[in-house]
């Protein structure tokens, strides 16, 4: 029996198992380019803007595909979000306090913007985050400001697969 072949196959499927280990969905050696990021807020959140830019800078930062700069001169692309129309609404009660909601929707709804600085390329969407937040007791206040992070991470979650989708 020659040990050759059956050698050179077991090394192959070696290479074989061993190159697919670090398999990334995606390309993860796309990079388009740098970023210059402008989140402005015209709702009725004032707290939710830089928590929003945060959340941006950080999906953008994990994918890998731009880099976030805070110069518009370095930038390839420019990306607008555009904050507007916060709403909260009630969605569950207590059966024994009936005059306060226990849990409450938060959603925001934000224009996302993309152009290329050589106006090559544009892209328009409207994107809607939400969160939900509850009170643990009747006597206590709903913990506003984990929401607040909650809703800012889920829009900054839509902005980016929104850009990653649009293929730019």
């Amino acid at each position: 029996m020659n040990k050759k072949p059956v050698l050179l196959s077991g090394l192959t499927v070696l290479l074989m198992v061993f190159s697919c280990c670090s398999y990334k969905l995606g390309n993860p050696g796309a990079f388009d380019g740098y970023l210059y990021l402008i989140v402005r807020n015209d709702s009725f959140a004032p707290q939710l803007g830089p928590l929003v830019e945060q959340q941006v800078r950080k999906k953008f930062l994990d994918s890998k595909k731009f880099t976030v700069t805070n110069s518009p001169q370095m930038a390839d692309f420019t990306l607008e979000v555009t904050l507007k129309s916060y709403d909260t609404s009630p969605e569950s009660f207590r059966s024994d306090d009936t005059l306060f909601a226990s849990g409450f929707g938060m959603s925001v709804l934000a224009d996302v913007e993309i152009s290329s600085n050589d106006n090559s390329q544009e892209y328009n969407e409207t994107v809607k985050g939400s969160a939900s937040v509850t009170r643990t007791q009747v006597s206590t206040l709903p913990l506003k400001d984990q929401a607040m992070q909650s809703l800012a991470e889920d829009l900054a979650n839509q902005v980016s697969l929104s850009i990653l989708n649009a293929g730019l």
